[in-house]
């Protein structure tokens, strides 16, 4: 079940693009590893350890409407990792101070 959740969250974003292009918009969507979000602590436990916002500045700066999928990140060692209760404001937290 937690693989559909991922699967769900990654095909909502990409579709919310596709919307977004037919109206003529600009848009990417991205995982949370390709949006730069670091995390740690036990799976479905994650906690925001750091989010390096070099690749999504980049295409911000070209115009570009973001989405990103999911409440979930990268530990460091390349592993998938969903952020559990309590992450939504240290989420919205994080990206206003790095996005805005």
């Amino acid at each position: 079940m937690k693989y559909c959740k991922k699967l769900f969250a990654l095909l909502a974003a990409a579709l919310l693009c596709m919307a977004l292009h037919e109206l003529g918009e600009k848009a990417m969507s991205f995982t949370g590893a390709q949006a730069g979000i670091t995390t740690f602590g036990s799976h479905t436990r994650g906690r925001i350890h750091s989010i390096d916002p070099t690749l999504m500045n980049k295409y911000l700066q070209e115009g570009n409407i973001l989405i990103c999928a999911g409440f979930q990140g990268v530990t460091e060692e390349g592993m998938v990792q969903t952020l559990g209760r309590g992450c939504v404001p240290d989420f919205y937290r994080c990206g206003r101070r790095l996005y805005l």
